[in-house]
């Protein structure tokens, strides 16, 4: 096996931490909310919705908007041996 190839895999394994369940790309959905009673106000429903998961051209998650994005950029920086791609996925300017 190659050393890309190598890293890749051991980049993916060490920041997915191995999920065993498939990615997703449509976000989760939302449960039901139950009506407010009449006599109180409605209150806006605290459930957050799932970050919206970018596809990269080689079938991988992209950008850090999700832990599994990050991972894959970070591999392909590995790889690509590109010191740009990687200090736009690691460090982030505030």
């Amino acid at each position: 096996m190659s050393r890309t190839a190598i890293g890749l895999l051991a980049l993916l394994a060490l920041f997915t931490g191995c999920a065993s369940r498939p990615l997703s790309t449509e976000p989760a959905a939302a449960p039901e909310a139950k009506a407010a009673p009449v006599a109180e106000a409605p209150v806006a429903s605290p459930v957050a919705t799932a970050p919206a998961v970018g596809i990269a051209p080689d079938g991988f998650p992209t950008g850090s908007s999700t832990p599994e994005g990050a991972a894959c950029d970070l591999a392909r920086a590995f790889i690509q041996f590109d010191a740009a791609m990687f200090k736009a996925t690691c460090y982030q300017w505030h």
